[in-house]
């Protein structure tokens, strides 16, 4: 059975042999990597923010996950941590959310949730910013919408292993090296 999204849409699988494989395919695009712990989201490596892992890093650490570090690559990402509140946000807008999550890559590792990557135009420099509002019941608790991510931050990407789910990160909508 093929994984779908939860626009419908087919999961790609990564065609890679090991997380080594994958890291060479990635720094080909020429995307800047991290390493990252197994079973962690987060880097652990003092200055990760400012300097790129080699891709050879996985070919003897295959158990380790691996980031794209957005402000050496050129890249951003739109990271959906709650799908229904963020589609009523974008209706509000006339933004097609659809659209977006079909045309674009897109990083899946918990299923009710979403991260589509972006090319950063040249020139252009872009921080993290987050969309949040008051929990319903505690307005003084408040919890992240979507995020807006750029700059010295990282995503985690496939096929690393998902802390929560155990499973892999895969990719679904546009292929991965068709990032706009």
């Amino acid at each position: 059975m093929v994984p779908v999204n939860p626009c419908g849409k087919k999961r790609q699988v990564i065609d890679v042999k090991d997380t080594h494989d994958a890291a060479q395919q990635y720094d080909a695009l020429g995307w800047a990597l991290v390493a990252i712990p197994a079973g962690s989201k987060a880097p652990s490596t003092f200055g990760w923010q400012t300097k790129a892992t080699h891709p050879n890093h996985w070919r003897n650490n295959d158990t380790h996950n691996m980031g794209l570090l957005h402000s050496l690559s050129g890249t951003c990402a739109l990271d959906i941590d709650d799908m229904e509140k963020t589609r009523m946000i974008f209706d509000a807008l006339n933004i097609d959310l659809d659209k977006i999550l079909a045309e674009n890559p897109r990083i899946v590792g918990n299923p009710a949730r979403g991260k589509v990557l972006f090319r950063v135009p040249d020139g252009l420099t872009l921080n993290t910013h987050k969309i949040n509002w008051p929990v319903r019941g505690n307005i003084k608790k408040r919890e992240v919408i979507f995020e807006l991510r750029a700059g010295q931050t990282q995503d985690v990407l496939p096929p690393s292993i998902h802390p929560d789910t155990q499973r892999p990160y895969e990719w679904a909508g546009a292929p991965f090296d068709a990032l706009q």
